[in-house]
């Protein structure tokens, strides 16, 4: 199977920082790298999440204050770019911030269809408690396609 690196966007994530990277640690496939961006977090966010690099090697944190409201219109895609951009696997996952990820989530993706056949996948998210995401719910490929 590929190496995957597992992307995601963070501001003002303090109260659900350590579940988002402690899931995606934990999967099953683990990711050669956890890339997260932070766009100027002010509520101790980004110290969360340099504190986290010593427990998880993986973790590259990025700090990227023109992924905020204040500096860009579109701050999560531009996240999601400067996250991907930073990558270095061939493989990409992107994670949401505010949500934690069964341990099964990336290898469900199952990367080695991804390589072939899919340019994206989508699996099983569990959101935080009171979010609007059903948990349990399974994600079709949103776009597939010969690459």
């Amino acid at each position: 199977m590929a190496a995957v690196s597992v992307t995601a966007t963070v501001l003002n994530e303090f109260e659900d920082i350590d579940r988002l990277v402690t899931s995606l640690a934990q999967q099953t496939l683990v990711p050669a790298e956890i890339v997260i961006v932070d766009g100027g977090s002010t509520d101790g966010t980004w110290e969360r999440l340099q504190a986290a690099q010593s427990k998880y090697p993986n973790l590259v944190p990025i700090r990227d204050e023109s992924c905020s409201l204040q500096r860009s219109p579109g701050p999560i895609a531009r996240g999601r770019n400067v996250a991907i951009s930073a990558a270095t696997s061939d493989v990409v996952a992107c994670a949401d911030a505010g949500c934690s990820y069964d341990p099964n989530w990336l290898e469900r993706l199952d990367c080695a269809d991804f390589e072939r056949r899919s340019r994206v996948r989508s699996g099983r998210v569990l959101p935080r408690s009171g979010g609007p995401h059903a948990v349990g719910h399974r994600l079709r490929p949103v776009f597939s396609g010969s690459s």
